[in-house]
């Protein structure tokens, strides 16, 4: 199994108890059921944070506080999805916040929730598309709750953050963003397509293309006219994509091209047989490793790596 390398993003240091007491104290909510709950969920995250508690056990005690409730009343739109957003918002920061070394636990933590078989508050929270009681199985929300926090495309980062001393904290940021989405699908948790259409807006989008000329002249409104690449944040994700799910992302594309993908990226481009969309991502990655940007580069040259790593699996096999 590869090395996770983390030189991309920050390791963070041990969080201190304070950690798992700040969210309470003061408490700004305005349900005293919830922050029960929240104080419940905490003290779990807490013995889980500390290898009191397994993944397992973890799971099955931080989901009983939502599990054996009803809903507090506190007669909104979203009385029966507030405490799962707020427990979903502590597992988003300790995803950010705890050292990078435990992101892979923080991703057992989020399949054994999965594989809870309790209904959430008591069955009374109900699915939106079958109106049937909704269940831990699809994390309800937490996708949600993730894209809250990490929505910015690094194109938006850098609108906002310019400077340089804030542009290498914000690519820190956001590289680790994209290494605990990639465990996430890894997991089974979120789809593969998340993986290769991350990889093809990236890899198959032409550099340095006026994409605002096509915003000129065409008839239509170009979804790429102010989209631009930002090889330096992209590229070493690419590489934490690969890394967790190079293998996969090879089986899919050689057997059945993109043929499923629900969300097809509009850059994508068109070959012969599929199998040749790894080899240009090879191609475009080569390219890139002798980039004059050392991030870029690195990022390239590991992304090649686990390329290697991959198919040279399946050839062993």
């Amino acid at each position: 199994m590869t090395t996770p390398d983390y030189s991309f993003f920050p390791k963070w240091d041990p969080v201190p108890d304070e950690w798992f007491e700040a969210p309470i104290r003061p408490y700004d909510g305005k349900s005293e059921e919830h922050k029960q709950m929240l104080t419940e969920e905490l003290a779990i995250l807490k013995a889980f944070y500390h290898g009191v508690m397994t993944a397992e056990e973890a799971a099955y005690a931080i989901t009983r506080p939502i599990s054996t409730s009803s809903i507090p009343v506190l007669n909104t739109y979203s009385d029966e999805c507030i405490a799962l957003f707020m427990l979903w918002r502590q597992i988003v920061n300790a995803c950010e916040e705890w050292p990078a070394s435990r992101i892979p636990d923080l991703v057992a933590l989020l399949s054994a929730i999965s594989k809870i078989p309790d209904h959430i508050h008591r069955g009374e929270a109900t699915d939106d598309e079958d109106e049937g009681p909704l269940g831990w199985d699809i994390l309800p929300y937490f996708a949600a709750e993730w894209r809250d926090a990490h929505w910015r495309i690094p194109m938006n980062i850098l609108q906002d953050y310019p400077d340089t001393a804030a542009r290498l904290r914000e690519r820190g940021l956001y590289i680790r963003a994209q290494e605990v989405e990639s465990q996430l699908v890894a997991a089974g948790i979120w789809d593969l397509w998340r993986a290769i259409n991350y990889v093809i807006w990236t890899l198959e989008m032409k550099p340095n293309h006026d994409y605002h000329a096509e915003e000129r002249t065409g008839v239509h409104h170009h979804p790429l006219a102010f989209y631009s690449l930002e090889l330096d944040f992209q590229v070493p994700a690419v590489a934490c994509w690969i890394k967790h799910n190079g293998q996969r992302m090879h089986q899919c594309i050689a057997r059945d091209g993109l043929k499923g993908n629900p969300d097809l990226p509009t850059v994508r481009m068109h070959f012969g047989e599929p199998i040749e969309r790894w080899a240009f991502w090879k191609k475009r990655l080569l390219e890139l490793a002798n980039d004059p940007d050392d991030f870029t580069r690195r990022g390239a040259q590991l992304a090649i790596g686990y390329m290697d790593e991959a198919t040279g699996s399946l050839t062993e096999k």
